[in-house]
């Protein structure tokens, strides 16, 4: 943390960038760099400076010379701090680990245009997706709601297993069990949105054997249903069992595996090889291509969070956990 002296014979490099002539403030390094600045700046940018300088106001030094605050930081970490109190260029990140340093320094002096504009500058970029495990923990540790809410998508298209990795981000201790709560709710949320999705009723499906033998058998069970009317509905009504086949195996990849494109032809291929319909191939590489694309299409506009529907269920958590109280009881045993 800063502290507050009068400046000392200590020789000291002053900083190329911050040595304006007007300065009535001067920040010490550990590597005793010193930064010629403003108390009004620093004041207007930094919460922490604010109060401290404040005492000045207070308690006015017992000398005439300049103040000096010492910080645990070294120079380098001082300028690109500094250049987001001043109009100089900023620094330029190709990677997480400098933009977490600057972050934990805005928490520390409590320096918003810091955190502001570092959220700002993730939100433009692809940096959090090439450490998204890290990037997501960075928004909860720091408190960036909008970047939060940008890269749980990105998350949610990971395959479940990125959670159990062994090189686990340092910042990954500050995701709850409530936040893998709500992941895996928004998770299992978009796979019932796909599952309600392919159960609908298909119309215009290819004819198929299986359909035909499924039909005949309900009749032979049913014997108030005998007409070729009756043949004809139930045949239209029937699933092919490849396609159940099918988007059985394409929900349980799903699962495991967000992203999944149900047009992969290997999904079509595991149904062939599981089911006996005897146009299995035919049909799930010809007659219903379209229909697959059809679905792809509706199962990208699919959202992948569910913010309003996470809120009530968390809602309705809590009435039950209230109600449960609510009927607790408390027996005693009689005293003899």
């Amino acid at each position: 943390m800063a502290t507050a002296s009068t400046l000392t014979t200590l020789e000291s490099t002053k900083s190329p960038h911050f040595y304006f002539p007007d300065a009535d403030l001067i920040i010490r390094t550990s590597d005793n760099i010193t930064f010629h600045v403003h108390k009004t700046i620093l004041s207007f940018a930094s919460r922490v400076f604010r109060d401290m300088l404040a005492l000045d106001n207070i308690n006015p030094p017992p000398t005439s010379e300049q103040r000096i605050v010492d910080v645990s930081e070294d120079g380098i970490l001082t300028d690109a701090m500094l250049r987001y109190f001043y109009p100089l260029p900023r620094p330029i990140f190709s990677n997480l680990a400098p933009i977490i340093i600057l972050l934990e320094i805005a928490d520390k002096y409590d320096v918003p245009i810091i955190a502001t504009s570092l959220e700002d500058f993730l939100l433009t970029t692809t940096l959090g997706q090439a450490e998204p495990i890290r990037a997501y923990a960075v928004s909860k540790k720091f408190k960036l709601l909008r970047f939060e809410a940008y890269m749980e998508p990105v998350i949610l298209k990971l395959p479940y297993s990125i959670f159990k990795g062994k090189d686990s981000p340092d910042e990954l201790s500050v995701i709850t069990s409530d936040d893998i709560r709500k992941l895996d709710f928004y998770r299992s949320r978009r796979v019932a949105r796909v599952t309600a999705l392919l159960i609908e009723e298909l119309e215009d499906t290819p004819m198929c054997r299986c359909k035909k033998d499924q039909a005949a058998e309900f009749m032979e069970d049913h014997a108030d249903v005998s007409t070729e009317k009756d043949r004809a509905s139930l045949e239209d009504g029937m699933t092919c069992l490849a396609w159940s086949t099918f988007t059985t195996y394409y929900i349980r990849h799903l699962k495991e595996n967000p992203t999944l494109d149900i047009s992969a032809r290997y999904l079509r291929q595991e149904a062939i090889d599981k089911e006996f319909c005897k146009n299995a191939k035919k049909n799930l590489f010809g007659g219903y291509v379209e229909i697959i694309a059809d679905f792809k299409r509706e199962i990208e506009k699919i959202p992948w969070t569910f913010p309003d529907e996470w809120r009530a269920y968390e809602s309705r958590k809590l009435e039950i956990n209230k109600a449960y109280r609510d009927n607790v009881k408390f027996e005693y045993a009689e005293l003899k």
